[in-house]
């Protein structure tokens, strides 16, 4: 419903008796809340999808740029990279969901945004364990 159908639900003239809305009021204004709950979570959903858009964007370039490198630290230097971090911690599931789906060097932009770093160092330099330790920790945190 939009902002301007809102407005246009009738709100029944009731008497107020003892402090009391009668039932139809009641029910009206029952039905304007929940109307105004929906149009408040809109702009965080459209948040939601504009980082997600962003965040995929950003990806696909990443992976193509740096697809031949083999040196990780040029790889996060890469500006995509950096702009990924930049769009905040709504990244995290999607980086931890990404790390599940395609391992790849995602490691520090989750430690930038999380202040974190559950990688056991038994696995240091090896991309799937690394990986699996993050995804592991993403479970634990209830973000994937």
């Amino acid at each position: 419903m939009s902002l301007a159908e809102f407005r246009n639900v009738p709100v029944p003239k009731g008497e107020i008796s003892r402090g009391l809305l009668s039932d139809n009021v009641s029910r009206a204004v029952r039905e304007q809340l929940r109307i105004v709950q929906r149009l408040l979570a809109e702009p965080l959903s459209l948040e939601r999808n504009f980082v997600k858009d962003q965040f995929d964007a950003l990806v696909s370039i990443w992976k193509t740029k740096s697809r031949f490198m083999s040196d990780p630290i040029r790889m996060i230097e890469l500006e995509e990279y950096q702009r990924i971090i930049k769009l905040g911690r709504d990244t995290i599931p999607l980086l931890l969901r990404e790390l599940r789906q395609n391992p790849d060097h995602w490691f520090h932009a989750l430690e930038q945004l999380t202040g974190e770093n559950p990688v056991n160092l038994e696995h240091a330099g090896q991309i799937r364990a690394m990986a699996d330790d993050w995804v592991q920790w993403g479970k634990q945190q209830r973000l994937i």
